[in-house]
């Protein structure tokens, strides 16, 4: 009768392990196109005047084939920028705050199926002119956390500007 160290069996039992993880991976069970869900920023449009609006979208995007759960994060707007809207969106089971007049979003709770997404909608104004960038934000979900990439806008102070001349320079009087 032949023995094996306790060594060798669990060394034997760690081939058998990964070589079945493979098969799986292969065959589409574990580890196979896992959820990742992206966020995204837009604004539209991304310049505007002192008191105008432009809609900001934040598009959750899901490109794996499971979906996700507990999708949740929190977005400040840079200073002297407010929401001219309260914010809304179409994510299922999502709680969502951001009044009108407001600074910040926070999103909770949402889920969103494989290969779908979903979006967060408010307009946004400031009466200061300036260039401004909404931060990144962490997106965290029951498989992990992604971040956004900061956008950024223009409040452009657009005031009227004029100039004359005459032509020609002189005139004759009779």
């Amino acid at each position: 009768m032949q023995h094996i160290s306790l060594a060798k069996a669990q060394g034997i039992s760690a081939h058998i392990r990964a070589f079945f993880l493979m098969i799986l991976m292969l065959a589409g069970g574990a580890g196979a196109a896992m959820a990742q869900v992206l966020p995204s920023v837009n604004l539209s449009p991304n310049t505007i005047a002192p008191n105008g609006t432009s809609q900001m979208t934040i598009t959750l995007n899901n490109s794996g084939s499971s979906g996700a759960r507990e999708l949740a994060f929190n977005l400040s707007l840079p200073s002297n920028v407010t929401l001219s809207s309260p914010a809304q969106t179409d994510c299922t089971n999502a709680t969502l705050s951001g009044a009108a007049g407001g600074s910040t979003i926070s999103f909770s709770g949402g889920q969103l199926p494989g290969s779908t997404s979903c979006t967060v909608q408010a307009s946004v104004t400031s009466s200061v002119a300036n260039s401004y960038t909404i931060p990144a934000f962490n997106l965290s979900s029951d498989i992990g956390i992604t971040t956004s990439s900061s956008t950024g806008f223009t409040v452009a102070d657009s005031t009227a500007s004029f100039s004359k001349s005459f032509s020609p320079s002189t005139i004759n009087s009779r």
